[in-house]
């Protein structure tokens, strides 16, 4: 069976496997001194345009102490985690 392999193809798998090789050597880029500041500026940066975008909404959503009940209604875990 053969696939042909067209530019939008070639240009979405060439895409997924350089994000995939740079987030690989991200850990390694921010232990390297020079490029934290680099790193955190974009960071802060992020933080800030979701900031500005969600300015009138609220992150998450707020229930009233009323509303939250003491039991999920969920069965126990019988995980050993659970004890």
């Amino acid at each position: 069976m053969s696939r042909i392999i067209t530019r939008r193809r070639l240009l979405t798998t060439g895409a997924a496997a350089a994000s995939t090789t740079l987030l690989a050597g991200c850990d390694r880029l921010y232990e390297a001194l020079p490029t934290r500041p680099l790193l955190d500026f974009g960071q802060m940066l992020s933080y800030r345009a979701h900031r500005l975008l969600l300015a009138g909404q609220p992150l998450v959503r707020e229930y009233a102490p009323g509303d939250i009940s003491r039991t999920s209604g969920w069965p126990a875990s019988r995980s050993r985690w659970a004890r």
